[in-house]
């Protein structure tokens, strides 16, 4: 034990300690130069060839919800008396899944309306009050399945993506390799409606997905906040009927444009821009990797 605390004062202005966060192998082996190059090559060959503009271009996924707001614990800290010996604050462990399927888009709007998918067949009245344009779907468990995703593309996405088309020209929809994604209607409809689908490489949504970097973090934490605002005031925890209002508020919140706008720029989509990753990102491929692997920087 002294040996490391005196080695971590020794190196305290290199090294710091901390939790790292878990990286699947799959991840870590698919996030590699030439997977990521290739990536980046591919995306500027099919702007540059069809003159497609920026703000043609969209960046899609789903984003699961659960109805009491999720059990991971914030930040925030809050005063209790030095008497008192439980210290708990009111906490719903309701789990029920709820699936989202939004979107962005390269000029920080997030103007195409989303698709709730709620587990079950009941509607509730409530649902529809927000907007007209959301969709709401339901399934057997609250996941997205090829009917719900080609739904959402056909009803919300190619429409509204359509009215924002000034340019006239194809847009393009970022999406990673979900099956839901890229059935066969998903497919002859782009084609029909001038979308190019452009799915991501395997595994590497971590670094290239735009709304996992960016927006849906923001998003977790609002909803988290909405749920925990709801349980605080009413002394009772979120309803369903409910949950389409409160993440439109949470949706608001988080699906700033400075967020959108950054979320594209780290993923480096936004100017292909590959450089915008280190070589530390890389780092975890390199032990996994056959080749040698060096950035097209490297003398």
């Amino acid at each position: 034990q002294s040996w490391i605390r005196n080695f971590k004062k020794v190196h305290a202005t290199e090294l710091k300690t901390v939790r790292g966060s878990g990286l699947d192998p799959k991840r870590a082996q698919a996030f590699n130069y030439k997977t990521v190059h290739r990536h980046f090559k591919c995306l500027d060959e099919l702007l540059k060839e069809k003159d497609i503009p920026w703000e043609n271009v969209y960046n899609m996924d789903e984003k699961g919800i659960q109805v009491g707001g999720g059990q991971k614990n914030t930040q925030e800290q809050y005063f209790f008396s030095r008497e008192d010996r439980m210290m708990y604050r009111q906490k719903s462990n309701n789990l029920e899944l709820v699936t989202i399927i939004d979107s962005i888009c390269t000029d920080g709007t997030a103007n195409i309306p989303p698709c709730f998918i709620f587990k079950g067949v009941r509607k509730f009245p409530e649902w529809m009050e927000v907007d007209n344009d959301i969709l709401i779907a339901t399934s057997e468990n609250g996941w997205t399945d090829d009917q719900c995703g080609f739904e959402w593309f056909r009803q919300c996405f190619i429409s509204h993506a359509q009215k924002q088309n000034t340019s006239g020209k194809p847009i393009v929809l970022l999406f990673d390799g979900h099956g839901s994604h890229i059935s066969e209607g998903w497919i002859d409809l782009a084609l029909a409606n001038k979308i190019l689908l452009f799915c991501l490489p395997p595994h590497t949504t971590h670094h290239l997905q735009p709304l996992d970097i960016g927006c849906f973090g923001p998003l977790q934490t609002a909803w988290f906040n909405c749920c925990d605002t709801v349980l605080t005031e009413t002394g009772e925890p979120m309803e369903l009927q409910y949950v389409v209002k409160e993440y439109w508020e949470a949706r608001k919140v988080s699906f700033k444009e400075s967020t959108i706008l950054t979320s594209w720029q780290k993923s480096g989509i936004q100017l292909l821009n590959p450089s915008v990753f280190s070589a530390s990102d890389f780092a975890p491929s390199i032990p996994l990797s056959i080749k040698n692997q060096l950035p097209e920087s490297f003398p």
